[in-house]
């Protein structure tokens, strides 16, 4: 897609102990954002800490894709009207504090769910600022208002396709995660009744 950053995120309990309990229900309310990973081809970043999460809000672009389900491509973050008019209909409110601390621009974003087979999102895929042809880097501010253009249809398909296999390997990872938690816990269970 060229894009020039990109962020993954997965969707989780706010308690580990909760997870079970909460996997069918749709209430996200008792579910935050957690940075999986993140990438960014024109600035050095310090890494992400795994435990880094964000709450899901409707005024949030991830968190607005969460709730809605569907994908959602801005073209030009800058350019946004207040929230809830003009060309934002979303009412999404664009932090740049980001932007600010590290003198870069999110400019074009994409960003896409990662659904489950019971067709519940449980992560997202977020790419950032789709580089003009050559543009390789976006070193100077300026580079942000000319190499830099909005996501584009085959990007779109290219980001879909990527968003529904990883939705396929993380639901995988998380069965399987869940089965050798089940396993541990049976095997206790067994040890205390042998033992007794």
């Amino acid at each position: 897609t060229n894009a020039d950053a990109g962020s993954v995120y997965v969707v989780e309990a706010k308690e580990a102990k909760d997870l079970r309990a909460t996997d069918n229900d749709t209430d996200m309310s008792n579910r935050v954002l957690r940075f999986a990973a993140s990438q960014n081809v024109s600035r050095q970043l310090p890494a992400l800490s795994d435990t880094a999460k964000m709450e899901i809000s409707a005024t949030s672009i991830v968190g607005q894709c969460v709730l809605s389900g569907e994908r959602i491509n801005v073209p030009d973050l800058y350019s946004l009207d207040d929230p809830g008019t003009g060309n934002n209909p979303w009412g999404f409110v664009h932090d740049r504090s980001f932007d600010d601390r590290y003198r870069y621009q999110a400019r074009s974003m994409l960003t896409v769910p990662m659904i489950s087979a019971r067709e519940q999102v449980i992560g997202v895929i977020q790419l950032i600022n789709k580089r003009a042809k050559g543009y390789s880097v976006l070193d100077q501010l300026a580079d942000f208002e000319v190499g830099v253009v909005p996501f584009d249809e085959p990007s779109i398909a290219y980001a879909t396709a990527l968003a529904s296999q990883a939705g396929i390997a993380l639901e995988t990872a998380l069965l399987y995660d869940g089965v050798t938690t089940l396993f541990d816990g049976f095997v206790r269970a067994s040890v205390t009744a042998i033992e007794s």
